[in-house]
């Protein structure tokens, strides 16, 4: 499963948690074009859209969403509270003896809770799929009212500092009555820090700080500080940011460990004379992402006249990343291509620090088992005299 951030601020919030076969929808905040082109055009796959409240940055574009007839999903008071002129409605989640009603998107299932946000009926959202595990998503709201069990992935807002936010009240850039609302509305970051150390983050993989505020708030700042009281892989959201959102980072792991000793073998003479130069000379004119070129492209275009082949591309990639040959190179689901901005490589370094995370776990877990089957049994057993 993997996440994708199409939008996290006061301009428009909206992500996807996708695999091959289904998608789910968090929020309704960008033109929805956006969200078809993350999907590759693929509406069908779309299980449900939830919706957390009203306001036009997480609920603007619903009528766009429902026109495509996707099953969208609110609570009853953000229904009628939202702009709502589609000729198909959203489906109210209910209450039931006091909790609101549990929701079956396609593999998805949906628990629904209430937020505390200056809207009507604002709720977060607990989403388990048995690839993704428990999965927290929860912003807008100046406090989480309960704590959950089984996390292994987690949405959370970290809109502002305290600090920050009075300071820019004292200087006169926003109002006095801006503040209490922020502080009414919104998590800050010690606010979050306080909600994610009252869980259990055992089995945590990713925590994703969502909906930063970009005058009252610090997003390296609260990543860092985070990352270090939690002791766990934090990435900031922002639109363009996709990572593996998986129960466990094995799966990724073993993907990596598998061509890993293949990739970090020195060049060949042939591979260093004549296919680094061509390489090298192709990768310098994919500048920005939608430039991006794909391993499958480049070894058609190569396959013909020289010996090239999914490893031994990916070994030169690798030669010319570590011996800083093309700064800048990217490689993401698109292909690669080269950063254009400072921010791109911030993301990209980000999602590299999950993968090294996983491969970590994957080590520390083979360590722990060689220990239990083999150390372990060679130790003498209480009650035996040799």
């Amino acid at each position: 499963m993997e996440l994708t951030v199409l939008g996290s601020s006061s301009e428009g919030n909206a992500y996807v948690l996708q695999n091959a076969g289904e998608a789910l929808l968090l929020e309704a905040g960008i033109p929805f074009k956006k969200v078809l082109a993350a999907l590759g055009n693929n509406v069908k796959k779309i299980v449900g859209c939830l919706i957390t409240h009203e306001h036009g940055d997480h609920a603007g574009r619903i009528n766009e969403v429902l026109n495509y007839v996707v099953p969208v999903y609110a609570s009853k008071g953000t229904i009628e509270a939202a702009k709502i002129n589609s000729c198909w409605r959203p489906t109210h989640i209910r209450m039931e003896n006091g909790s609101y009603q549990h929701l079956r998107l396609g593999g998805f299932t949906i628990i629904p809770f209430p937020t505390k946000h200056d809207s009507r009926e604002p709720l977060g959202f607990y989403v388990w799929h048995e690839e993704t595990g428990g999965v927290l998503f929860a912003t807008d709201t100046f406090y989480l009212p309960c704590t959950f069990a089984g996390l292994n992935n987690i949405l959370i807002e970290c809109n502002y500092d305290p600090d920050i936010l009075e300071r820019n009240v004292t200087e006169g850039y926003i109002p006095e009555v801006l503040k209490e609302r922020v502080r009414r509305s919104h998590l800050s970051y010690y606010t979050c820090l306080d909600a994610l150390k009252a869980n259990d983050l055992t089995r945590v993989n990713n925590i994703v700080l969502i909906h930063i505020s970009e005058g009252n708030g610090d997003a390296v700042a609260f990543r860092d500080g985070i990352a270090k009281a939690t002791g766990k892989t934090v990435h900031v959201a922002k639109p363009g940011l996709r990572i593996s959102f998986n129960k466990t980072p094995f799966l990724i792991a073993s993907t990596m460990i598998k061509g890993f000793s293949e990739e970090t073998q020195p060049l060949t003479e042939y591979e260093r004379k004549v296919i680094l130069p061509i390489i090298l000379e192709g990768l310098k004119t994919k500048i920005g992402k939608a430039n991006a070129v794909t391993n499958k492209y480049i070894i058609s275009r190569l396959r013909d006249s020289y010996k090239i082949d999914a490893a031994r591309l990916r070994k030169i990639i690798n030669h010319i990343r570590t011996n800083d040959l093309l700064p800048g190179l990217i490689a993401t689901s698109e292909g690669y291509f080269l950063a254009t901005t400072e921010s791109e490589l911030l993301e990209y370094e980000e999602s590299l620090k999950g993968r090294e995370e996983a491969i970590k776990a994957v080590r520390l877990s083979i360590a722990r088992q060689r220990r239990i089957l083999y150390e372990d049994a060679h130790k003498p057993k209480q009650g035996t005299l040799f």
